[in-house]
């Protein structure tokens, strides 16, 4: 008894190319790869004590959303005040979710209810967090403490009209600096103080955050409608017979290879990525290290190879080709993302629902335990964007815009999706095409950081970029897809939320 497989015949390829048969044993890498999408998944969403590779240890990514959120609300009250006198107290009932979380999430909220609505609220907020604390019995650690009391001394004295807050102490002045950041920097600028200049670079900071969310939230809406027409005709000229597949299944006997590989890929890309985290203790070059590994991990194309399947026949598999029209693909695959729009608009929609069904998004006051961190889905790279200089910004882009997309795209897309389309090509085009398209755009959601809320959003961009892959044969217009959608999510964090 021996592992080897039996003696196949010989097939002629596309390429009138002669191949041996090689089958593969495509049950047992699935058992591969369900077990580590499962233990991945596992590790994504609180199976893990150590801090995901791109994450910033000092700046966790709830922490930089609050912060995204709150200098958007500031930003939008400041730009928009001599326009209408009470937008900022509309803007403050839109802020009310964020009074929830850790207690120093909710001292946060209420310098920013002292920004909106004045530091009668801001002290009503403190009095709100004393009351919980007492009758849920939850005991607050000496920082906690004195973090409560200099912001209760400061929102007593303004509310006095004392601008100068002559109660609160250097000490505690420094306290609220150092442990609240950019909040504290908000407390002690009031907008009657002295200190216009400090002021003021506060609150261009929050109309910068302001003025990119809302831009792109524009641009977003542009592209959905667009895109909404761009599938309408897209589909017209499918029924028409204009558009058709570029993928032909049914000629290949050696697609229960693609599912080893994909085994073989998962497993590198865990083993390098986390050996590229571990070795390389330096944050400022842990970005580099990871993209490095996630490159490296392509490596696993070597085994179709080593099985035995030429590697044009490889490359034309799983779409590593120019395509039919080499100069057009790169601004199809610009149409292709803006026709990924729609599907990313239900997607978020669907992921927004869950957010609510499961709990993570609850009215002011809701149950669970009081002072628990938030958990609202977010990228680990998000910590890193908050305080990325130069060459991070470069290392990020590298990662997000170029790395993911070619490695994401070649695994998902090529190989995965090619054996899923061979294996289901004999129950009709549509079918396979949506069973081919749904199973892969799982798999690539749920192995995301983002956390399973997040699943809806991410399928529904990876079905988007399939269907460009479906259409094209190469995979040129999703990874371009793919890139514009990771580099402009990047640029509007680094606008919104950098230095």
């Amino acid at each position: 008894m021996h592992n080897e497989e039996p003696a196949a015949p010989i097939f002629e390829d596309e390429d009138n190319t002669d191949i041996p048969v090689r089958r593969g044993f495509p049950r047992i890498a699935w058992l591969v790869i369900l077990a580590m999408v499962g233990f991945v998944t596992y590790m994504q969403n609180g199976g893990r004590g150590e801090p995901h590779p791109l994450e910033d240890e000092e700046s966790a990514p709830q922490d930089v959303i609050m912060l995204l959120q709150s200098r958007y609300l500031v930003g939008a009250a400041s730009l928009w005040q001599d326009q209408d006198k009470l937008t900022a107290h509309k803007l403050y009932e839109q802020a009310a979710p964020l009074n929830q979380g850790t207690i120093e999430q909710r001292l946060k909220f209420a310098i920013v209810a002292e920004e909106l609505a004045g530091a009668e609220e801001a002290l009503s907020v403190l009095s709100d967090i004393n009351d919980r604390v007492e009758t849920s019995g939850f005991e607050l650690n000496n920082q906690q403490l004195e973090l409560r009391d200099a912001l209760t001394a400061l929102m007593t004295d303004y509310a006095a009209e004392e601008w100068t807050a002559p109660t609160v102490t250097p000490h505690q002045r420094q306290l609220i600096k150092d442990q609240l950041g950019w909040f504290g920097d908000l407390a002690l600028a009031p907008k009657q103080g002295a200190n216009e200049a400090a002021r003021s670079a506060i609150i261009r900071s929050a109309q910068q955050t302001a003025i990119a969310l809302l831009g792109s939230a524009g641009l977003f809406c542009l592209f959905l409608m667009v895109g909404i027409m761009a599938l309408v005709l897209f589909t017209a000229a499918y029924v028409t017979g204009s558009v058709q597949s570029a993928i032909h299944c049914g000629h290949s006997n050696h697609a229960g290879i693609y599912p080893e590989t994909f085994a073989v890929w998962l497993l590198l890309f865990f083993v390098l990525t986390q050996s590229a985290s571990y070795l390389v203790q330096d944050d400022r070059y842990r970005t580099l290290a990871m993209a490095v590994a996630m490159f490296g991990s392509l490596s696993a194309l070597a085994w179709p190879r080593l099985r035995g399947i030429p590697w044009r026949q490889i490359r034309s598999d799983i779409g590593w080709t120019t395509g039919k029209r080499p100069l057009a693909e790169p601004a199809i695959g610009v149409g292709s993302y803006i026709m990924t729009i729609p599907f990313l608009f239900v997607g978020f929609l669907a992921s927004v629902i869950l957010m609510f069904v499961t709990g993570l998004v609850e009215p002011v006051g809701g149950g669970g335990d009081e002072f628990s961190p938030t958990s609202l889905p977010s990228h680990p790279i998000v910590s890193t964007v908050a305080t990325a200089d130069w060459f991070m910004v470069f290392q990020l882009y590298l990662v997000a815009a170029i790395g993911a997309p070619v490695v994401e795209e070649t695994m998902f897309r090529g190989v995965m999706y090619r054996h899923l389309r061979e294996c289901s090509h004999r129950w009709g085009f549509l079918l396979s095409f949506l069973f081919s398209a749904l199973i892969n755009s799982f798999i690539f959601a749920v192995i995301h950081p983002q956390g399973l809320v997040a699943v809806p959003a991410l399928m529904a961009i990876a079905f988007g970029l399939t269907l460009a892959r479906e259409w094209r044969g190469t995979l040129i217009p999703s990874m371009i897809a793919h890139g514009i959608h990771n580099g402009l999510l990047l640029t509007v964090l680094l606008l919104a939320i950098g230095n």
